[in-house]
């Protein structure tokens, strides 16, 4: 019983500590996972590339969201933008999962390429909207 209530209370603990984290720790999670993926791709380690990929998937968000980093002038710009690079970069994530499990590699390599492209367009413009 007291084992049960230790991992109960380490979930809890996890759970809140991942409310907690801000933006520029949530955004070296990821940063962490696409390394893990091209190093998986580069090492031909499948498993590398998959875990990096749920990690991205289902990174935690940043307490607050994002929109508290953008200016509150251009936060509709940013919330209209959105939802194309979750697709883009989420999406892909779940697809590179879907792919290497189906052994199709060089169709995930493409998919990764394609999350990428998300990532840096949403950099680009979260860079030309932050608050400064």
């Amino acid at each position: 019983m007291l084992k049960v209530f230790m991992f109960f209370a380490f979930l809890l603990t996890i759970s809140h500590a991942q409310e907690e984290l801000t933006f520029r720790q949530v955004m070296q999670i990821v940063n962490s996972a696409t390394l893990r993926i091209l190093q998986g791709f580069l090492l031909n380690n499948d498993e590398l590339v998959v875990r990096g990929a749920e990690e991205i998937a289902r990174h935690p968000m940043p307490k607050g969201g994002p929109i508290q980093y953008i200016d509150p002038s251009k936060r509709a710009e940013f919330l209209r933008a959105m939802p194309t690079f979750e697709r883009q970069v989420h999406g892909s994530a779940e697809e590179i999962t879907k792919l290497m499990r189906e052994g199709k590699k060089d169709e995930a390599y493409e998919k990764f390429n394609w999350m990428l492209q998300g990532c840096m367009g949403c950099h680009r413009l979260f860079r030309d909207l932050e608050r400064r």
